[in-house]
């Protein structure tokens, strides 16, 4: 079965509170793949990788989250980020 897959790009605040850019791969309502650009430094999330110090996947489904079509990006866009992943 294929999952419908969506892609976004929010910038905003960590629960650290520190500033940055946040981009999700959804699939099937699910954050699978995260990455988030900081200042000083990427972190890359995924299911295999759910956390990383004070840094977590996102577990809330896409419908219960507040994105609206000015923040999704193509899959292009994401994965080139991703692809840079150390």
């Amino acid at each position: 079965m294929m999952m419908d897959k969506v892609y976004i790009k929010k910038e905003g605040e960590s629960a650290e509170g520190e500033w940055g850019t946040f981009y999700f791969e959804f699939a099937d309502n699910y954050v699978t793949k995260q990455i988030e650009v900081y200042p000083a430094k990427v972190i890359y999330l995924d299911e295999n990788n759910p956390e990383e110090g004070e840094h977590m996947l996102g577990d809330q489904p896409l419908d219960q989250l507040d994105f609206d079509s000015s923040d999704r990006i193509t899959a292009e866009e994401f994965y080139q980020l991703w692809n840079n992943r150390k």
